[in-house]
């Protein structure tokens, strides 16, 4: 899905990820648009979007590395991709003379640093939310369902 930000006047791909972490369909269709007719309006676009996942990925795993901390061994060992980013040991793999794209590690930030604007009880109610929705196993998440029951969600407004 395609969106606009209308103050830098660009189109940016819009990502949705489901509770059992399914993407592969959107790729393959980004795909088999790509190998269409490229006189075809906006295939240029359909190029930049699949050249950039790559990259996009492993820059939202670093992100989320140092927001939640490594994900668990067995997290990793179910990922059919996961010897791209980690060792065998489950170690990040940085970047060296053979592979210089690779990304570093950013320093551990966890979610209180992220949260800026809210103070007290409504802070700690806040990152109990987003903790129960980011979790490195899908399993361990909550629904939707749940989450309207959070107290985050359910609490008076004083």
């Amino acid at each position: 899905m395609m969106a606009m930000i209308l103050e830098a006047h660009r189109h940016v791909a819009v990502k949705i990820f489901t509770n059992d972490g399914q993407d592969t369909d959107e790729i393959a269709i980004y795909k088999h648009i790509s190998q269409g007719n490229k006189s075809r309006l906006g295939y240029r676009y359909v190029r930049t979007a699949l050249d950039s996942f790559e990259l996009m990925n492993r820059a939202h795993l670093t992100e989320l590395i140092s927001i939640l901390g490594p994900p668990p061994p067995e997290l990793i060992k179910r990922d059919e991709r996961s010897a791209e980013w980690f060792d065998g040991n489950g170690k990040w793999l940085e970047p060296d003379e053979n592979e210089p794209e690779r990304l570093p590690l950013l320093p551990s930030s966890g979610l209180k640093s992220a949260e800026e604007n809210l103070n007290g009880k409504d802070k700690e109610l806040f990152l109990n939310f987003i903790k129960s929705m980011l979790q490195w196993e899908p399993e361990k998440r909550k629904t939707a369902r749940d989450l309207l029951n959070v107290p985050w969600l359910t609490r008076s407004q004083v």
